[in-house]
């Protein structure tokens, strides 16, 4: 089976209500590697904006696969994805640091 793997930034826009619940001493002691999400979801707020009334925002959670059972989640009016290299077909869904483009300054 191949995977379509790219480079590529996903922003959330009027972002808020930021959890972080995740813990990487549980996996890897004391090395510290990068994050792997198993999936993200986005609910309808019914609540809305508690800081702007009228002015919607949807819930996200991040779920990650490592370290496991961590999770992000947050509230955001929207997002935007931008793909920042060429599509590659692969055997695994991470793209090889041989492929990835540099990144992106903060």
């Amino acid at each position: 089976m191949l995977f379509r793997v790219a480079a590529a930034t996903l922003a959330f826009h009027d972002a808020g209500s930021l959890r972080v619940d995740f813990d990487f001493a549980e996996d890897w002691g004391d090395g510290l590697n990068g994050l792997s999400i198993a999936e993200i979801a986005r609910e309808p707020d019914p609540a809305g904006s508690p800081d702007a009334p009228g002015f919607r925002r949807d819930r996200f959670t991040i779920r990650l696969t490592l370290p496991a059972g961590g999770l992000i989640a947050f509230r955001a009016s929207s997002h935007t994805l931008t793909l920042r290299g060429p599509i590659h077909p692969l055997d695994q869904q991470t793209l090889p640091a041989a492929l990835r483009p540099a990144p992106v300054p903060g």
